[in-house]
């Protein structure tokens, strides 16, 4: 399977650094979409994407979009869209120690101040873990 870096809101351009259970995710994907490939026979097009309809056409972002949202009432979530799955990458990673630079071209933004003021929040938990740590430093 050949990756494209092609998002379908047209977001991302360029190289992603991928982990490796992402690209076992991919791969096995890639093997099921082959399978779909055999079985649209003559009706498949050929677009070397990685998410395709049955006939390998591009993925409609409205139908990406209901597939989302349905994942996330499964799971619980409302009010899931593609954004708020970059404001969560944006708050995991800062929380995570990622560095705001780092975060900022992952996310494609010209500018870190996109990333920490838009989609970097802050959860009560790391407010807790900063204020914890300063009283610490201070011996209190």
């Amino acid at each position: 399977m050949k990756l494209r870096n092609d998002s379908l809101c047209g977001l991302v351009r360029g190289r992603i650094p991928l982990s490796p259970a992402l690209v076992a995710l991919l791969k096995a994907h890639g093997k099921q979409q082959a399978a779909e490939r055999l079985r649209a026979a003559n009706i498949w097009q050929e677009t070397d994407l990685v998410f395709t309809t049955e006939a390998g056409t591009r993925v409609d972002p409205r139908n990406a979009l209901r597939v989302l949202t349905v994942a996330a009432k499964a799971a619980g979530l409302k009010d899931v869209n593609v954004h708020t799955l970059r404001h969560s990458a944006a708050s995991t990673w800062i929380e995570g120690g990622v560095s705001l630079k780092t975060a900022s071209q992952l996310l494609g933004h010209s500018d870190i101040a996109i990333t920490g003021n838009i989609y970097a929040h802050v959860s009560e938990a790391s407010e807790r873990q900063a204020i914890d740590s300063l009283s610490a430093a201070i011996g209190l």
